[in-house]
This record gives structure tokens, C-alpha cells and sequence, in this order.
């Protein structure tokens, strides 16, 4: 019963999601259909009433123009002049506007001339009484003569049309007045209603209407034009809504007082959905039955791991308890990974102590000398460790004989005494005065002292290592770089401990290494600058093959002219070398092992070579090695593998990311992880995640109102001016300005 019970409720709430996902999807679906045919219709009204603007204003500059042209022409010059009436020059006017009226008939307009100081109009078609054309016409004497541009309306019933006239006054050099009367048939300056369902289209001049084209039916085309036209604004463009009725307007670009006007019935969603219904409805049956097969399946799966997690962790005992007390599954099971937790409770705490801060990270990344000195000042800042600009010394503790050690004790118990020596050494160096004590690896721990004198700093250091040697029985050494003067030198001491701490004879019979124990000692003789070695480097971790080879090759012949191959320049350059590939195995997250491996193999071979053919094969060889494990990483960091970086960046993106995190998280070096990236998305990894900011910031202010501080937070920038510096340089404007043109266009 406890199985049935369980199960039962597990496909019931599987069986409720998918009810709630298929009505939610149908409904998505439903919603996206209408607002796309809904933006499609309002896309359509706007270009036809966009069509029937330049097509009424083609006219209207056409007429304006010939009006212009006119004027210039020597028979309309010397009927302005002459104040007499002069039939032959009046004869030549009609024939010019007959020839006129019949080129351009198709565009539906006729022109007519007057003049103040003449009681006759010409027109194409007769001459005419000013007294019989004002009263055909629909005109005034006094106010159409008065005023430049003025527009009368005149129905035309026996000519089922409308004549719209402007009125064109033009004072000639005579000193008399030409009045030219621009008619145009209504019928020519409205098209078609072409577009489906009832709609209307109108001219206004101002809050005048001068012509009206409608598809309603009669109540609601009196009602469109005696109750929605006149509330129009006129002189504006654009889309709103009255009364169910979706109104576009648009200027004219010839007559900035006209506007045109189209009138349409509001997209209604729902019965447009109507005829979705049916497709939606077979879609949504078919996706319950196949929703509920998959949470029926599915149920039944995701039992079957219960039931086996109770036999496993079931022994004979709890068959006998079970006899004796009814417990169900769940219970059982909680009780059982109760105790296990309690069990492994110390094991996890000493894997969380194991754990390598930030700070000691930053340490590790100043040693190996990562950081440019710019960003290494603000690191140190960031972290309190300002002391560390200031003269310091840097060395490296270990155990004095690691395999010794490491045979008599396990894994865990290492890291364990690791962690509290470190603890130990940290709490005694510090009461002498500022310190950072923290891990490198499994054998090495990093020290850094304030203060510039080796001696002191050695007394300081042997006597701790004293007491801990006489407290818990191991031995350690450390050797400490000549002091830090400056910033940026920190890599420079880092490198002299470790390589002194490699001379075996000052080892035994010192606890701590200073360069005064080095005289007499040590042979500088060798030639391995350290541009160089970042050079090499670089192209081990890019894989570049023949440049590594080439940059052996010049570092061999150099060394040979300096005669310190053989002697003791050529043991200090192999630990040179040795550091270098300690340097590069990092950046894989790998450590050298020196006992065993191909690449410990090499590097004895390379201590040992006594002539150039061997040193320059145990060189070949030792790099043809690290060149592989580059090789064998690259294989592993596949596409998959970028895209789900990708993908962590896109969940992630509010959180402060950076491509060391994600590289230790997926155990690949920085710079290899970081020139993966860019390969994959075309960007570095900072651009590319400031560029995906700045697009989920635009998609919410394109959304909502939002203060541009929490718009900053919401995508991960804790600065405001930081953020905002960042969208002006993707953008080219300002959160806030891309914000207000947002709205205005949503309004």
C-alpha cells in the first residue's frame, strides 16, 4: 500500500503539471497568434494610409507646381498687366488651361485664374461671371479672395463628387492680384478601400473635413463621421482607439494643415480565435494523453531508484525492526542518511578547510607573477594586503623529506597536518608582525613577511619551525627570496626560494635558506631571461609546437657560448627550467610529480646531461611531454563542453563572474579556457558577459519603468556609473536615454 499510495501521488502531481503546462502553452500560443495578426492588420493600415498620402500629395505638388509654372508663362504675365480686358490674350489662357486639364485628367484636379481688378474667371472649360463661379463653386467674395491657401468643400450632386478648391493668390509685378482656384475631384484624392472588414478614410484641413470615403454600414458611417473625425487631432501622426474603432492619422507633406485619416473596426482577439479553436483543441488533447503517458512513465521510474536505495541500505536489522514498526520508505531512509551524515560530518569539514580561498589564490597568482601591476594593486587593496606594497619577504615552507612523510601517513591525514601547520605557522609569524601564511600544493606552503631584513625574518622563521618540529615531530625547511623592494619583485623572490630550497647539501644543515647561506655555493653562470621564459610559456600553453622548439634552441646556444652546460650554470638553469614547468603544470591544475612520470623522467635526464646532444634531447623531450598534456586537455574542452560555459554565463550573469572562477570550476588554465571562449562566441569572456547585461537591461526597460541603481544590481553591475559607462559603450547612449526613447515608444 505504501508503494501504491506513493505512486499515486507522485503521477498526481505529475498529471497536474502537465495539465497546468498544456493550458499555459495552448494559451501562450493562443496569445503570440492574435498579437501577431494583430501587429500584421495595424502594420497594414498604416502602410495603405501611408500609400494614400503620397499618392494625394503627388497631386497636390503636381498642381501646386504647374500652378507656379504658370504664372511665368507670357500670356498669364500680360493678363496680369494689362487692366483691360483682352479676349485674344484671354483665349490664349483658356487654351493653355484646357491643354493643361486634358494632359493630367487622370490626376482628377482642374485649374482656374481670376484676377482682383476682373469680374471673369477662366477655367478649361468656359469663362464665367466671378458672381456664377463663387455660387457654383461653394465661394466667398470676401473671405477666398482674402486668404492664400484657403480650402473650400463643394458637393456636386449632379456629378455624385465633390470638389475640395484651394485658393492661390499670387500678387503679379503690375500691382494686381492673380488668383488661381485649385480644384480637385474627391474621388481622385481617395483610393479604394482595399483592405478587408468595414473602415473609412478621410482628409481633414484642421478640424474641418473636407472629404470622406466609408465602408460602414450607414448608422455607424454618420456615426464615424459626425462623432469620431471631429475628435481627431489633426497635425499629428499616428494610432489610437475610439470606441472599438482603431484610428490612424498621418500629415500631409505638401499642406501641413491637412491630415489623413484611416477608420477601422479594432481587432477583436477573441473572434479571430474562434477559428483557432479547433486546432487548439485536438493540440491540447493530444498533448495531455502524451503528457499523461510520459508522468505515468515517468513516475514509474522514479520509483524504481527508491525501492532500490531501501535494499541497499536495508540490512538484517531493519528487517527485524521493520517486523516489529510499520515505517514507509521515506522514513527509513531519512533515518538511515541521518546517521551517515553524522558519520562523514568530520571528513567534510576537513575537505571544506582544504579549500583554497581567494585570497590565497590572489598569493598563488602574484608569486607566479599573472597579475599586471595595475591590477595587482587593486587585488591587494580589495583584500587588505596593502602592507605588501611596501618592503616585504617572500619564501616557501615544506616538508623535508615529503616521500618519507607521505609513506607513513594517507592522504587525508596529510592534508589534515597540512592544514594546521599552516594554521600554526600563520598564528606564530603573526606576533611578530604582519604576515600571509597559505597553500601552493600538497608539499609547499607560501610565507610573506613585512619588512626588507633577511636576518631577522630567518631568526623569526627557524624558531617556529623549531617549535613545531619539537611539538608534532616533522621536520620542515624553508628558504626565503631577497627582499621585495617594490611591486611587481614578488615573483622574482619567489623564484630564488624555490630554487634554492632545490640544493639538497643546504637542506640537511639549515632550516631556513637566505642568499647569505648561497656563498661559494652557487654559479650563476646561465642564460635564461625572464621575457624569455614568458615567451616559452605562452607558446607551450598555445600548443605552438616549432616557436617552443625554436626558443629551446636559442636558450641551448646561448648557454653553450656561456660554456655552462655540464657545470654548475647548467644544475641552476635546469631548475630554472623545472620552475617554469612547475609554472605551466599550474595553469593546467596539475602538479609535478618529481619521483615519477614522463615528465619528471625528462627532467632527470636533463639534470644529468653532461653534452649538448643530450641536453638538447632531454629538452626536446621534456617539452614534447608538456606540449602533449596541452594537447590531451584540448580534446577534453570540447564544443559541449564551451556551451555549457556559455550557458552558466547566461544563469549566472547577475552574480560578479570572472573566467578564473569558471576555469577552476571546470579544472582547465585560464589561458587556454580563455582563448577557448573567444574561438566559441567571437568575444573575450569580459565583452561578451558586458554584452549580455546590457541586453537583459534593455529587455527590461523595454518592459517596465525601473531606477537605472536597481536596473545596475538586477544585471550584476554593483556600480552604477560603472554600468552606465558600460551601456553607453554597447549602445551608444545612456541607460537612462535608452529608457525614455523606450517609452515614448511604447506610449
Amino acid at each position: 500500500m505504501i508503494k501504491k499510495r506513493f505512486f499515486l501521488k507522485l503521477l498526481s502531481a505529475y498529471l497536474v503539471l502537465v495539465i497546468l503546462y498544456t493550458l499555459i502553452a495552448a494559451g501562450l500560443f493562443i496569445y503570440q497568434s492574435n498579437e501577431h495578426v494583430n501587429r500584421e492588420l495595424y502594420r497594414k493600415q498604416a502602410v495603405y494610409l501611408e500609400q494614400m498620402r503620397d499618392q494625394a500629395d503627388m497631386k497636390l505638388r503636381f498642381a501646386l507646381t504647374l500652378s507656379d509654372q504658370m504664372k511665368e508663362q507670357e500670356s498669364i504675365v500680360a493678363y496680369a498687366r494689362n487692366p483691360q480686358r483682352d479676349y485674344a490674350n484671354i483665349t490664349s489662357i483658356y487654351n493653355e488651361l484646357q491643354k493643361s486639364s486634358n494632359a493630367f485628367r487622370d490626376f482628377g484636379y482642374r485649374i482656374d485664374i481670376t484676377k482682383d481688378n476682373d469680374d471673369l474667371v477662366i477655367t478649361p472649360s468656359y469663362t464665367i461671371t466671378k458672381d456664377r463661379y463663387w455660387s457654383e463653386m461653394g465661394l466667398t467674395p470676401d473671405s477666398d479672395e482674402a486668404e492664400d491657401m484657403g480650402v473650400r468643400r463643394t458637393p456636386k450632386p449632379y456629378e455624385a463628387d465633390t470638389l475640395i478648391t484651394l485658393t492661390k493668390k499670387v500678387e503679379a509685378l503690375s500691382g494686381s492680384t492673380l488668383y488661381f482656384y485649385l480644384s480637385f475631384h474627391e474621388r481622385y484624392l481617395l483610393p479604394v478601400l482595399g483592405l478587408d472588414g468595414e473602415s473609412a478614410i478621410a482628409i481633414l484641413d484642421g478640424e474641418r473635413l473636407l472629404a470622406y470615403k466609408s465602408a460602414f454600414q450607414a448608422e455607424q458611417k454618420d456615426e464615424v463621421r459626425d462623432n469620431v473625425l471631429p475628435t481627431v487631432q489633426s497635425g499629428k501622426d499616428g494610432l489610437s482607439f475610439r470606441d472599438g474603432l482603431s484610428v490612424h492619422t498621418l500629415r500631409s507633406q505638401v499642406l501641413p494643415t491637412w491630415t489623413f485619416v484611416y477608420v477601422a473596426e479594432r481587432f477583436a482577439p477573441w473572434s479571430a480565435m474562434k477559428e483557432q479553436l479547433t486546432v487548439t483543441g485536438f493540440v491540447y488533447v493530444l498533448l495531455l494523453l502524451l503528457g499523461g503517458g510520459l508522468a505515468y512513465w515517468i513516475s514509474r521510474r522514479m520509483y524504481l531508484p527508491i525501492g532500490h536505495v531501501v535494499s541497499l541500505l536495508r540490512s538484517d536489522d531493519d528487517l527485524e525492526e521493520k517486523e516489529s514498526e510499520e515505517r514507509d520508505e521515506f522514513t527509513f531512509i531519512r533515518d538511515t542518511t541521518a546517521r551517515m551524515k553524522r558519520a562523514n560530518e568530520q571528513m567534510r569539514e576537513a575537505m571544506m578547510q582544504s579549500r583554497v580561498s581567494l585570497k590565497d589564490k590572489l598569493l598563488r597568482d602574484l608569486l607566479h607573477g599573472l597579475l599586471p601591476q595595475e591590477q595587482a594593486a587593486a587585488e591587494l587593496e580589495k583584500h587588505g594586503l596593502v602592507w605588501l606594497a611596501s618592503p616585504s619577504m617572500v619564501g616557501v615552507v615544506e616538508f623535508a623529506s615529503y616521500s618519507e612523510v607521505a609513506s607513513h601517513y594517507t592522504k587525508e591525514a596529510l592534508v589534515t597536518f597540512k592544514s594546521q601547520l599552516q594554521l600554526l605557522l600563520s598564528e606564530r609569524l603573526s606576533e611578530e608582525g604582519l604576515c600571509e601564511v597559505f597553500d601552493f600544493d600538497y608539499r609547499r606552503m607560501g610565507i610573506m613577511l613585512q619588512g626588507d631584513d633577511s636576518e631577522r625574518a630567518k631568526r623569526i622563521v627557524s624558531s617556529v619551525l623549531m617549535e613545531i618540529e619539537a611539538s608534532v615531530g616533522l621536520r620542515l625547511v624553508a628558504a626565503l627570496g631577497d627582499p621585495v623592494l617594490a611591486g611587481g619583485e614578488w615573483e622574482r623572490a619567489y623564484r630564488q626560494a624555490v630554487q634554492w630550497l632545490d640544493y639538497g647539501v643546504l637542506r640537511t644543515s639549515r632550516l631556513v635558506i637566505v642568499r647569505s647561506d648561497l656563498d661559494g655555493q652557487m654559479n650563476d653562470r646561465f642564460y635564461y631571461p625572464l621575457d624569455g621564459e614568458r615567451e616559452l610559456i605562452g607558446s607551450v600553453i598555445r600548443g605552438q609546437r616549432e616557436n617552443v622548439f625554436l626558443l629551446l634552441q636559442r636558450l641551448l646556444d646561448e648557454n653553450r657560448s656561456r660554456e655552462a652546460i655540464g657545470g654548475t650554470g647548467w644544475t641552476h638553469f635546469v631548475y630554472a627550467l623545472q620552475n617554469t614547468v612547475n609554472r605551466i603544470l599550474q595553469q593546467l591544475n596539475k602538479v609535478l610529480d618529481t619521483d615519477e612520470g614522463e615528465v619528471a623522467e625528462a627532467l632527470r635526464k636533463l639534470h644529468h646531461a653532461a653534452e649538448d646532444a643530450e641536453a638538447r634531447s632531454a629538452l626536446f623531450e621534456l617539452f614534447e611531454r608538456l606540449i602533449g598534456l596541452i594537447h590531451s586537455e584540448q580534446k577534453m574542452l570540447d564544443q559541449t563542453q564551451m556551451q555549457g560555459i556559455v550557458d552558466y554565463v547566461h544563469e549566472h550573469y547577475t552574480r560578479d563572474l570572472s573566467l578564473s572562477e569558471i576555469a577552476e570550476m571546470h579544472r582547465f588554465s585560464l589561458g587556454y579556457i580563455s582563448g577557448a571562449f573567444k574561438k566559441h562566441t567571437g568575444e573575450n569572456f569580459k565583452d561578451y558577459l558586458n554584452l549580455y547585461r546590457v541586453k537583459k537591461a534593455k529587455e527590461i526597460m523595454d518592459t517596465e519603468k525601473v531606477k537605472i541603481a536597481e536596473l545596475a544590481l538586477r544585471v550584476g553591475c554593483n556600480n552604477v556609473n560603472t554600468f552606465i559607462r558600460m551601456f553607453r559603450k554597447y549602445e551608444g547612449v545612456s541607460p537612462g536615454q535608452y529608457a525614455s526613447n523606450s517609452g515614448s515608444e511604447r506610449s
